[in-house]
């Protein structure tokens, strides 16, 4: 019986939230009619996303006047005051920062003038969405895109943050890294700022290498990537070693026969790039 009614108190739950949705969205498309103000006895929760729904649709509408000045500024004065209202009541919400910074960028380019600076809220949506890799993928496209009008201290967070991303594992890894690098190579094309955003992250690395491999540029912060891999396979097969002598000497070979292949395989992927970088340590085969 519990069960049931937990059941229903969701689907109604989802319900309610689909016709708050359902209503933002649908207003905003309303030409010409007053859109309509969330209701005081909602929940503060409901309230901000019917505020950040209801802004989005406003601005987006915003823009497909841009031959309309008048009735454009109109909007985006609307959509500015929903985004604000949206954030006093949810100050949490990386999503809204994120299209809140957004909007300022369009207002920005459009001479809308408004106080506050979408870098600021490009930062509050990194430094609140926590493992969210979507939201951080699209701050640190628009942070890139837009490299060559940032200051230094709006650099050096864009570095952080693009370090960060590249060093969150997963399925979509790969393609993250391939996005940002070729971000990185329109809009910065300086290997200094691809050492900075680059992780100590093995496979990172060696895509970074194979990028520049690909195009033929920078073939010396190529090796360099490379070696820093291969340095960081050694550090991983040395590991698998202790830990694999740990098991034998417990009596669990068949784990300790796991790490050994493991130490063997990073071992034999080994190809030396260390001797093509004359900052490190040379390594011989036998080393």
């Amino acid at each position: 019986m519990v069960k049931r009614a937990a059941t229903w108190a969701g689907l109604l739950l989802a319900a309610v939230l689909s016709i708050y949705m359902f209503w933002g969205e649908s207003a905003a498309g309303k030409v010409g009619e007053n859109i309509p103000e969330p209701e005081s006895g909602s929940s503060i929760w409901l309230n901000s996303r019917l505020y950040q729904i209801r802004a989005r649709a406003l601005f987006d509408r915003g823009l497909s006047r841009l031959g309309e000045p008048a009735a454009r500024d109109a909007d985006f004065l609307r959509a500015y005051d929903s985004f604000r209202r949206s954030l006093s009541l949810n100050p949490f919400s990386a999503v809204t920062h994120f299209d809140f910074g957004q909007a300022l960028q369009y207002f920005n380019v459009l001479d809308f003038e408004v106080p506050e600076r979408y870098f600021d809220e490009y930062r509050k949506a990194a430094d609140l969405s926590g493992a969210d890799t979507a939201v951080y993928l699209e701050v640190g496209k628009v942070l890139l895109s837009r490299w060559s009008g940032l200051n230094s201290d709006e650099r050096l967070f864009t570095e952080r943050i693009l370090r960060l991303l590249l060093s969150f594992g997963g399925p979509d890894q790969a393609r993250r890294g391939e996005t940002l690098l070729n971000l990185w190579e329109v809009n910065v094309n300086d290997t200094q700022v691809l050492q900075k955003i680059l992780p100590e992250n093995a496979a990172v690395l060696r895509q970074a290498a194979e990028f520049l491999g690909g195009k033929g540029i920078f073939l010396k912060t190529r090796f360099d990537f490379l070696a820093r891999a291969e340095a960081l396979d050694l550090e991983s097969a040395e590991e698998s070693l202790q830990a694999g002598l740990s098991e034998r000497n417990a009596r669990r070979p068949a784990e300790a026969l796991r790490l050994f292949r493991d130490a063997a395989k990073l071992i034999n992927g080994i190809r030396f790039y260390r001797n093509l970088t004359p900052t490190k340590d040379t390594l011989t085969p036998e080393d």
